[in-house]
């Protein structure tokens, strides 16, 4: 017996106010794709809706974001003299390049944007930047609990 295929289509919860009645934010894609679905229903026939999380695990954090920006970067580019525009962002490439490789289900290698990653995967990265800056330039990369940041007071 042949399954029946179901199709999917994403979204996002949406409050306006942030606490309370929820709604659904359906992307472009999905809300084109569902209003041609939705066709093949009478008007106002019941329906079953099921919400499935994508996520569930929390995606990096700012605070990572700012210490990788900041910190990790910041040192790596300073070593390698590298300061001017755009050369932060090369870097950058460079090293998802060498630590978020991943092969698809066609076989090809695509490099993952640290956007997506979770806050666990974005700190194995972190470790894996840290590891071969200190084993391939003796790079000491201090850890983010090791790293005070900057106020008014300490800019004067």
């Amino acid at each position: 017996m042949a399954k029946k295929l179901v199709p999917v289509f994403a979204g996002r919860i949406k409050r306006s106010d942030g606490i309370s009645d929820a709604g659904l934010k359906v992307g472009p894609k999905s809300q084109a794709a569902f209003n041609e679905y939705s066709k093949k229903f009478k008007d106002n026939e019941q329906v079953r809706i099921t919400v499935t999380r994508l996520t569930k695990e929390k995606i990096r954090s700012i605070v990572q974001n700012n210490y990788y920006q900041g910190v990790v970067l910041k040192i790596i580019a300073e070593h390698f003299g590298h300061i001017g525009p755009g050369e932060k962002e090369e870097l950058a490439d460079s090293l998802r390049a060498m630590f978020l490789v991943k092969t698809t289900k066609l076989g090809l290698q695509v490099v993952v944007s640290t956007t997506v990653l979770s806050t666990k995967l974005f700190e194995r990265y972190l470790q894996a930047i840290r590891d071969w800056a200190l084993q391939e330039y003796q790079i000491k990369i201090p850890l983010p609990n090791e790293v005070e940041e900057e106020d008014e007071f300490t800019k004067i």
